[in-house]
């Protein structure tokens, strides 16, 4: 346990101990997994939104139906847009 709160010593000088230099890298990559399963999730909603209203759209009877379609196509694409930081 005493190895555990000596000093790092191969860095600047932050006065992070061991220990809580762990606490903070264990932190940043559980939040960048958290985003990257986010995105990801978030992709997959930009794609079903994109499939349904372009399917939607190819199948439309009516002028209702296909501006509700071309509304889910485009919210789709914005999505994707927007999680790809594009927009």
């Amino acid at each position: 346990m005493a190895e555990m709160t000596e000093r790092v010593t191969d860095r600047a000088d932050d006065g992070l101990t061991k220990t809580e230099l762990y606490a903070v890298v264990k932190r940043a990559v559980k939040d960048a997994i958290l985003e990257v399963l986010g995105t990801v999730a978030r992709l997959g909603l930009s794609l079903f939104l994109i499939g349904v209203g372009g399917g939607g759209a190819i199948v439309a009877s009516s002028p209702l139906e296909i501006a509700v379609s071309a509304v889910l196509f485009v919210l789709g694409l914005v999505n994707a847009a927007v999680v790809l930081d594009v927009i």
